[in-house]
């Protein structure tokens, strides 16, 4: 029954701003991506909304449903022509969409200032914590998301948070522990491309252990068969976590 509401809204509209965004809000918590962003779209769009925290509202929404799509270079153009926003979420989704297309320096230069939204805490030390992971800073990158509740976190930052999270482990020994966050979200993810990258590195993972080192090859192989094309698709985000993957590709 609410996917049919909120098919509704996107068709016909909605008589008030408010109700269309809560209609977005709720699509985006469905996991209804594209609803989600026709409907902020339109409330972003339509030139009666004079209400700039209305405006700014819809396109934190539109943000966020291009994020779960993958469509980072929407993200980037959206961005740009979005001048006027200087809040802290838009400068969170900035740096979050140059880490994707392999801009460290640039992203490095957007963290720099604080944060002081609570709710920004653990999106943000994640992607401090993915710039130390390409420094090779494995250690740091765990102290810097030490007490942040990790497992539990939901949605897109908390998916993103236990990728990162993995790698340290395993860059740091901790395989054990970082084997069951990247199957879980292998598993469980909602994220195609999220259930890729949690293979792909779990694979890696059980290749520094001589006795999973075939398991491994063997999953890192299945991942490129069925999905040809990505790591050249992803390519900045796959190697943020530099995994050399010339000699699989090789014997696929």
């Amino acid at each position: 029954m609410k996917r049919i509401v909120l098919h509704m809204a996107v068709v016909f509209g909605g008589a008030a701003f408010g109700g269309d965004l809560d209609v977005a809000r709720q699509a985006l918590a469905d996991g209804m991506w594209g609803s989600a962003l026709a409907v902020a779209d339109k409330v972003s769009a339509n030139p009666a909304v004079t209400n700039a925290m209305d405006r700014t509202a819809a396109r934190l929404i539109s943000l966020e449903a291009l994020a779960h799509m993958e469509q980072d270079a929407e993200i980037r153009r959206r961005l740009a022509g979005w001048k006027e926003e200087t809040s802290e979420r838009f400068r969170y989704w900035k740096a979050r969409s140059l880490i994707r297309v392999g801009d460290f320096d640039q992203a490095q230069e957007v963290l720099k200032r604080p944060f002081s939204d609570p709710s920004l805490a653990l999106p943000v030390a994640s992607l401090k914590a993915a710039l130390l992971v390409v420094s090779g800073k494995y250690q740091e990158a765990l102290d810097e998301m030490s007490g942040k509740d990790v497992v539990k976190a939901p949605g897109l930052a908390g998916e993103d948070a236990r990728l990162i999270v993995a790698e340290a482990l395993s860059r740091t020994g901790k395989l054990k522990a970082a084997q069951e966050l990247l199957a879980s979200l292998a598993k469980d993810s909602t994220r195609h491309e999220i259930k890729i990258r949690a293979g792909y590195l779990l694979g890696f993972s059980e290749m520094d252990v001589p006795s999973t080192y075939t398991t491994g090859v063997a999953r890192v192989r299945s991942i490129l068969r069925a999905n040809p094309g990505v790591l050249q698709k992803h390519r900045p985000v796959f190697f943020l976590f530099q995994r050399p993957c010339s000699s699989i590709n090789n014997s696929v």
